[in-house]
Protein backbone atom coordinates (compact mmCIF):
# COMPACT_ATOMS: atom_id res chain seq x y z
CA UNK A 1 0.00 0.00 0.00
CA UNK A 2 1.30 3.50 -1.07
CA UNK A 3 0.42 4.88 2.52
CA UNK A 4 2.09 2.10 4.18
CA UNK A 5 5.30 3.02 2.63
CA UNK A 6 4.98 6.54 2.45
CA UNK A 7 3.82 7.22 6.17
CA UNK A 8 5.48 4.43 7.88
CA UNK A 9 8.29 3.23 6.14
CA UNK A 10 9.77 6.25 4.93
CA UNK A 11 8.23 8.57 7.79
CA UNK A 12 6.72 10.77 5.44
CA UNK A 13 4.11 11.66 8.34
CA UNK A 14 1.13 13.62 6.76
CA UNK A 15 3.15 14.66 3.32
CA UNK A 16 3.25 10.77 3.17
CA UNK A 17 -0.59 10.69 3.32
CA UNK A 18 -0.87 13.46 1.12
CA UNK A 19 1.62 12.10 -1.48
CA UNK A 20 -0.12 8.17 -1.54
CA UNK A 21 -3.46 9.81 -2.11
CA UNK A 22 -2.18 11.96 -5.10
CA UNK A 23 -0.31 8.57 -6.48
CA UNK A 24 -3.00 6.10 -6.17
CA UNK A 25 -5.20 9.18 -7.47
CA UNK A 26 -2.67 9.67 -10.50
CA UNK A 27 -2.70 5.85 -11.26
CA UNK A 28 -6.33 5.64 -11.55
CA UNK A 29 -5.97 8.56 -13.99
CA UNK A 30 -3.44 6.34 -15.90
CA UNK A 31 -4.89 3.02 -16.00
CA UNK A 32 -8.14 4.73 -17.30
CA UNK A 33 -6.14 6.61 -20.11
CA UNK A 34 -4.37 2.79 -21.04
CA UNK A 35 -7.85 1.44 -21.26
CA UNK A 36 -9.24 4.26 -23.73
CA UNK A 37 -5.99 3.84 -25.87
CA UNK A 38 -6.29 -0.15 -25.70
CA UNK A 39 -9.84 -0.55 -26.61
CA UNK A 40 -9.40 2.73 -28.97
CA UNK A 41 -11.03 4.76 -27.36
CA UNK A 42 -8.60 8.09 -27.18
CA UNK A 43 -10.39 9.76 -30.73
CA UNK A 44 -13.56 9.87 -28.89
CA UNK A 45 -11.92 12.34 -26.23
CA UNK A 46 -8.90 13.74 -27.93
CA UNK A 47 -11.20 14.51 -31.53
CA UNK A 48 -8.71 16.67 -34.23
CA UNK A 49 -9.71 18.65 -37.25
CA UNK A 50 -12.80 20.14 -38.20
CA UNK A 51 -14.22 17.20 -38.84
CA UNK A 52 -15.84 15.76 -36.17
CA UNK A 53 -18.98 16.45 -33.65
CA UNK A 54 -19.28 17.51 -30.22
CA UNK A 55 -18.49 15.04 -28.00
CA UNK A 56 -22.21 16.44 -25.63
CA UNK A 57 -24.75 18.71 -26.35
CA UNK A 58 -25.10 21.66 -24.37
CA UNK A 59 -28.75 20.20 -23.61
CA UNK A 60 -27.17 16.77 -22.46
CA UNK A 61 -24.61 18.75 -20.03
CA UNK A 62 -27.41 20.53 -18.16
CA UNK A 63 -29.33 17.55 -18.27
CA UNK A 64 -26.40 15.57 -16.64
CA UNK A 65 -25.43 18.45 -14.24
CA UNK A 66 -29.33 18.55 -13.04
CA UNK A 67 -29.06 14.51 -12.01
CA UNK A 68 -25.70 14.25 -10.77
CA UNK A 69 -25.06 17.00 -9.15
CA UNK A 70 -27.32 16.19 -5.72
CA UNK A 71 -25.31 13.00 -5.74
CA UNK A 72 -22.08 14.68 -5.95
CA UNK A 73 -22.95 16.60 -3.35
CA UNK A 74 -23.72 14.15 -1.08
CA UNK A 75 -20.45 12.21 -2.26
CA UNK A 76 -18.56 14.71 -1.22
CA UNK A 77 -19.78 15.34 2.03
CA UNK A 78 -19.28 12.14 2.75
CA UNK A 79 -15.79 11.81 2.09
CA UNK A 80 -15.70 15.11 3.90
CA UNK A 81 -15.97 12.98 6.92
CA UNK A 82 -13.29 10.49 6.46
CA UNK A 83 -10.95 13.73 6.02
CA UNK A 84 -11.73 15.19 8.58
CA UNK A 85 -11.22 11.72 10.10
CA UNK A 86 -7.63 11.75 9.24
CA UNK A 87 -7.06 15.77 9.84
CA UNK A 88 -7.93 14.91 13.62
CA UNK A 89 -5.78 12.52 13.65
CA UNK A 90 -2.82 13.96 12.11
CA UNK A 91 -3.59 16.73 15.10
CA UNK A 92 -3.36 14.56 18.39
CA UNK A 93 -0.69 15.03 20.51
CA UNK A 94 1.67 12.21 21.20
CA UNK A 95 0.57 9.87 18.13
CA UNK A 96 3.50 8.06 16.89
CA UNK A 97 4.28 7.66 13.32
CA UNK A 98 2.72 3.92 13.09
CA UNK A 99 -0.36 4.96 14.74
CA UNK A 100 -1.08 7.88 11.85
CA UNK A 101 -0.45 4.51 9.77
CA UNK A 102 -2.68 2.55 10.76
CA UNK A 103 -5.25 5.16 11.13
CA UNK A 104 -4.69 5.97 7.50
CA UNK A 105 -4.96 2.40 6.42
CA UNK A 106 -8.43 2.52 8.43
CA UNK A 107 -9.96 5.14 7.12
CA UNK A 108 -9.04 3.69 3.71
CA UNK A 109 -10.83 0.38 4.23
CA UNK A 110 -13.64 2.53 5.82
CA UNK A 111 -14.05 4.86 3.01
CA UNK A 112 -14.14 1.09 0.52
CA UNK A 113 -16.51 -0.45 3.07
CA UNK A 114 -18.84 2.72 2.20
CA UNK A 115 -18.39 2.37 -1.07
CA UNK A 116 -19.53 -1.60 -1.23
CA UNK A 117 -22.34 -0.27 0.65
CA UNK A 118 -23.55 2.28 -1.02
CA UNK A 119 -23.59 0.48 -4.45
CA UNK A 120 -25.14 -2.21 -2.56
CA UNK A 121 -28.28 -0.04 -1.89
CA UNK A 122 -28.24 1.28 -5.35
CA UNK A 123 -28.25 -2.02 -6.59
CA UNK A 124 -31.35 -3.70 -4.05
CA UNK A 125 -33.00 -0.05 -5.32
CA UNK A 126 -32.97 -0.44 -9.05
CA UNK A 127 -33.55 -4.33 -8.75
CA UNK A 128 -36.46 -4.04 -7.01
CA UNK A 129 -37.63 -0.86 -9.43
CA UNK A 130 -37.38 -2.97 -12.04
CA UNK A 131 -39.58 -5.78 -11.10
CA UNK A 132 -41.94 -3.19 -9.64
CA UNK A 133 -41.92 -1.88 -13.26
CA UNK A 134 -42.43 -5.15 -14.55
CA UNK A 135 -45.31 -5.68 -12.33
CA UNK A 136 -43.64 -9.16 -11.58
CA UNK A 137 -45.53 -10.02 -8.10
CA UNK A 138 -42.07 -11.42 -6.92
CA UNK A 139 -40.50 -8.07 -6.44
CA UNK A 140 -42.08 -7.86 -2.65
CA UNK A 141 -40.27 -11.55 -2.06
CA UNK A 142 -36.86 -10.09 -3.92
CA UNK A 143 -36.71 -6.75 -2.05
CA UNK A 144 -36.82 -8.76 1.34
CA UNK A 145 -34.31 -11.51 0.05
CA UNK A 146 -32.23 -9.10 -0.90
CA UNK A 147 -32.00 -7.61 2.85
CA UNK A 148 -31.54 -10.62 4.36
CA UNK A 149 -28.25 -11.27 2.45
CA UNK A 150 -27.41 -7.74 3.61
CA UNK A 151 -28.07 -8.43 7.19
CA UNK A 152 -26.49 -11.70 7.30
CA UNK A 153 -23.52 -10.18 5.55
CA UNK A 154 -23.25 -7.13 7.63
Amino acid sequence: SPRYAFIYRWRWGVLGAAVAWSTVRASRIVVWCGLAWWFGLLPLFLPRGKQYAPLFSRREVCEFARLTLPQIASNFSGWLIFELQLVALTNVRGVSTAQVAAGAIWVQCEQALSAAQQGWIQVVSVRTMTLLGKRDPGAKKAFFLLIGIASVLV
